[in-house]
Formats: structure tokens, C-alpha cells, sequence
């Protein structure tokens, strides 16, 4: 579960939720916080840096912030992060200058990473990183986003409270990134 969700309120009083951040680090520096949210971020914060699959993320994020320090995940931590945050989501990394060289933290920011930035960060950048990071995913969602017409029935026959239901799922569910197994009598 996340350890905390800070959202920032629009002129009526209401949440944006298009801009989501998550903030991933075993420390979470309260001023940056702060910053994000006055920029219109909507930011939830995870302090377990290890063992992602225990996280509950309902929606996917377009962004995402890690703070990589001497609390590195694993090569196999970082990419459970990347797909549990979402397929599209842009990862940002943020570590210090002491950290950018050793060979394992450049690996995997190479790897995974959007971009990077080394710390102190310059907020202005960093904002303008982030921005740039979720028009790319909001590029990249749109372009692999499937064309949905109501009217298919996608080869299911029947008419049933059992088959609307299924075909219900089934839109509901095509529009995310998640496996999903169906089974039944035939399979």
C-alpha cells in the first residue's frame, strides 16, 4: 500500500487527477513534496523502495519519480517498479553525484529511466522534466490506446446476465495494461 497520498486542489476545490507522480524513495524530502504539489502534481509517495509487488496501484501513474541512494533496488526490484506503475509510466531518477558513479546505479538508469537528475535538483528543471516525461506517456498511451466499439460482441454469443457481464469486464479491463485469465467450461 502507498504511505501516503498528497493531492493539490484546483480553483474549485477539486483534484486534477491527470498529473499523478509517483514519488518512490526510502526518504522522502518534504520541500520537493511541497514544490511538486504547488506545481499541480498529484503526488503519492512509497517509502519501500523493495518488494513492489506488495504495492496496491489501482490506476497507472504517467510519471514517476525514484530517488536511487545507498537503498538501491535490485535489478529485479527496479523492473517489478516499472511494471507495476504502468506500461507507459516515464521514470525519472533522482541521486546524488556520488551515487551517478558507481556502475550499477548508471546501469540502471540506462536501463529503465526516462532521464535523470543529479541532486540537489534544480526544481525548475525538474519540473520541466517532469512535464516533458508525461506528454511522452500521454503520447505513447494514446497511440497503443485500442479502438473501442460498444457494439462488437467479440465473438461471445449468448445473451445471458452472465455474458453481459463478462463483456462488461472485458471493456472494462481492455482499456488497462493487465493480464487477465478467463476460464470457464470450455477452458
Amino acid at each position: 500500500m502507498l504511505s501516503k497520498k498528497v493531492q493539490p486542489a484546483n480553483e474549485v476545490g477539486e483534484v486534477d487527477s491527470k498529473r499523478r507522480l509517483l514519488y518512490v524513495t526510502s526518504s522522502v524530502d518534504e520541500a520537493l513534496v511541497t514544490q511538486l504539489i504547488a506545481s499541480g502534481w498529484d503526488v503519492e509517495i512509497c517509502q519501500q523502495i523493495h518488494n513492489p509487488r506488495e504495492h496496491q496501484i489501482d490506476n497507472p501513474f504517467m510519471v514517476a519519480l525514484m530517488r536511487l541512494n545507498s537503498d538501491l533496488p535490485s535489478p529485479q526490484e527496479a523492473a517489478d517498479w516499472f511494471q507495476v506503475a504502468g506500461q507507459h509510466t516515464k521514470w525519472i531518477a533522482l541521486a546524488s553525484s556520488e551515487h551517478m558513479q558507481r556502475n550499477n546505479v548508471q546501469t540502471l538508469i540506462r536501463r529503465g529511466f526516462y532521464d535523470f537528475h543529479t541532486l540537489p535538483a534544480n526544481f525548475e528543471r525538474l519540473i520541466v522534466t517532469l512535464g516533458r516525461a508525461h506528454g511522452m506517456a500521454t503520447f505513447e498511451q494514446q497511440e497503443t490506446a485500442p479502438v473501442y466499439d460498444d457494439d462488437i460482441d467479440n465473438g461471445i454469443v449468448g445473451e445471458s446476465e452472465a455474458v453481459r457481464t463478462l463483456r462488461n469486464a472485458i471493456r472494462k479491463v481492455g482499456r488497462t495494461n493487465a493480464r487477465v485469465l478467463i476460464s470457464g467450461e470450455s477452458g
